[in-house]
């Protein structure tokens, strides 16, 4: 389970995603939000630039114009979702107004859909990135992971206890990843996946993904890579592998 806080936030991961979705293990991505808040206004969305300014003091503007680019950007979730054979749910949070830890309601959102979906492996944001929305899911994930197997929280669904959670980097500072995984043969799904995004054609995020793959194999076995910070198991020392380690309680 991959919670992302905007469409196309998965690229970063993508090869992995990618990976575990080949092989038909069950990958959910999890948007927090449906990046309502931004359109590239080039191209066929030009016209956008105009409505962009014109709603920054007009909140009912401001509010259709949100409410159009959702449908954007929900169109090309779906062309995702049919790319990757994965399955999907959202939080329905706003663009740019992921709530904190903090606010107990959007954090048993998140864990119910934990206990929901039942995933053994969780992947979110790191908690240092630059941008709050990230910063804000990767806190409400860190902190569900450990609560959804308590009972004294009540949800819809039952308690539930995965096994790991990992952050991956976009521009984040501090991350030290302890695990390697070979996408070699996954990756290649980007060259597809990237002509989606029409709507944020100009955003650096998931745009080199091929090439952050490479550097970051530098010192691996493999030539393709994507790495993670494995948060939760105690790692003596870094894991390169086709998979992520399983920790089973004794």
């Amino acid at each position: 389970m991959a919670f992302v806080a905007h469409p196309d936030d998965e690229g970063a991961i993508l090869g992995t995603l990618a990976k575990y979705s080949i092989l038909s293990r069950k990958v959910i991505i999890v948007w927090a939000t449906k990046g309502e808040r931004w359109l590239t206004p080039f191209g066929k969305y030009a016209p956008f630039l105009h409505w962009l300014i014109f709603s920054k003091n007009n909140p009912e503007t401001k509010k259709k114009l949100y409410n159009l680019i959702g449908k954007i950007r929900q169109n090309e979730i779906n062309k995702v979702l049919s790319l990757l054979k994965v399955e999907n749910e959202f939080l329905e949070f706003i663009d740019g107004s992921i709530p904190p830890p903090s606010d107990h309601t959007a954090l048993k959102k998140v864990i119910e859909v934990i206990r929901k979906y039942r995933p053994r492996i969780i992947l979110t944001h790191h908690f240092r990135e630059a941008h709050p929305d990230h910063k804000n899911l990767s806190s409400l994930v860190y902190q569900a992971f450990y609560l959804s197997g308590s009972n004294l929280i009540k949800t819809i669904s039952p308690p539930f206890e995965p096994k790991i959670l990992a952050w991956w980097d976009e521009r984040g500072f501090g991350f030290k990843p302890n695990c390697f995984l070979n996408v070699n043969d996954s990756i290649n799904i980007f060259r597809e996946w990237k002509k989606i995004y029409k709507s944020q054609s100009t955003r650096i995020v998931g745009q080199v993904p091929m090439i952050k793959a490479r550097l970051r194999a530098f010192k691996t076995p493999y030539h393709l890579v994507e790495c993670f910070q494995i948060v939760n198991i105690k790692m003596e020392k870094k894991w390169y592998g086709e998979f992520f380690p399983f920790y089973e309680k004794s």
